[in-house]
């Protein structure tokens, strides 16, 4: 049993009868909970993952917070997947990330040139081209 600490010469204690509580308290948690097989450390251990302390910019968290709210995920699993994805690029040879760069801009081609049909004045079927003009072009006459 817990004993009380020693109180100051001509004062009282706070209440004399406290390591009484804490003994009750005791043996009413060392019989609820059995603790022989406990060990210390993580509660649930993830295979593979590391814990660490990082510090990211306010902004960044907020976007991954945002993007993992319309994911309906973690944001933690959405920074953990962005950085995958970048050390899977960092591996690859130069002329295929400039290959996949290619194939997304001409996957935007139609949207431009339909923009490019929309803005340009007069008939739809022949698009007048605007002329170049240049200092050293003189105008026939």
């Amino acid at each position: 049993m817990a004993r009380p600490p020693p109180s100051r010469r001509g004062q009282k204690p706070r209440d004399c009868h406290w390591w009484r509580h804490a003994a009750i308290v005791h043996r009413l948690w060392s019989h609820s909970f059995d603790f022989s097989q406990g060990k210390r450390g993580a509660v649930i251990p993830h295979q593979g993952k590391t814990r660490i302390t990082l510090w990211v910019d306010t902004d960044v968290l907020d976007w991954f917070r945002a993007l993992a709210e319309r994911e309906g995920r973690g944001y933690q699993t959405a920074m953990n997947a962005a950085l995958r994805q970048y050390t899977q690029q960092a591996e690859r040879p130069l002329h295929e990330l400039v290959r996949d760069v290619i194939r997304e801009e001409l996957q935007k081609l139609p949207d431009l040139v339909k923009e490019m049909w929309q803005a340009t004045p007069g008939d739809m079927n022949t698009p007048t081209v605007p002329e170049v003009s240049r200092r050293d072009h003189v105008p026939s006459k």
